[in-house]
Order: structure tokens, then C-alpha cells, then sequence
């Protein structure tokens, strides 16, 4: 994300999105379950948008 000085190569980003999946089917939540995030267009709301799809959960975006 050039606005937050960020750059990622693919294996960092993979690492960050396996992570952050792990962390939301942790948490209980379970594929086609939705999930809800209120961002502007970050990294983290990127981290997030692929995690749920490998999760398989539902990503609302309000």
C-alpha cells in the first residue's frame, strides 16, 4: 500500500493472510459466515479481504 509506505513480497503476504486465516477460524468462526469490516483501503483491509476468501467466510465490507 503505497499511501502507507508498505510493500509486501508474495511469500510476506502469504505468511500475513495464512495467519490472519488461522486467527478467524480460531476465533470459531466457520466457512459462510459472514464477516463484517469497516475500512478505507488499506493493508490491513487487504490482509483481511484475502484471509476471509481462505477462510471461506463471507467478507461485508460496510
Amino acid at each position: 500500500m503505497r499511501h502507507q509506505n508498505v510493500r509486501l513480497t508474495y511469500a510476506q503476504l502469504k505468511s500475513k493472510v495464512d495467519a490472519l486465516a488461522c486467527g478467524l477460524m480460531r476465533l470459531g468462526l466457520e466457512p459462510g459466515e459472514r464477516i463484517g469490516i469497516w475500512s478505507q483501503n488499506t493493508m490491513e483491509w487487504a490482509l483481511t479481504q484475502f484471509a476471509t476468501a481462505k477462510a471461506g467466510l463471507v467478507l461485508v465490507r460496510t
